[in-house]
């Protein structure tokens, strides 16, 4: 819920992205793909997903916009 309302706060504001959305450093691919409809605003995984499969598992499921590559 804190995540939907701070992506519609960014929506409001016109924000480029919201990076790591949860508090809890989530990588949960549902949470992201159900912020991803709920919100306008492009969201970035967080930086705690290391490595390059799961980023691509995360990027094809249609739950992030953009990867951090660390």
């Amino acid at each position: 819920a804190d995540a939907v309302q701070v992506g519609r706060v960014c929506d409001e504001y016109g924000y480029t992205w919201l990076e790591d959305p949860f508090a809890d450093g989530g990588i949960s691919i549902h949470a992201h793909r159900r912020l991803r409809e709920l919100i306008r605003t492009p969201v970035m995984i967080t930086e705690h997903v290391k490595n390059p499969e799961a980023n691509a598992d995360i990027m094809v499921s249609g739950a992030t916009d953009f990867a951090r590559a660390d």
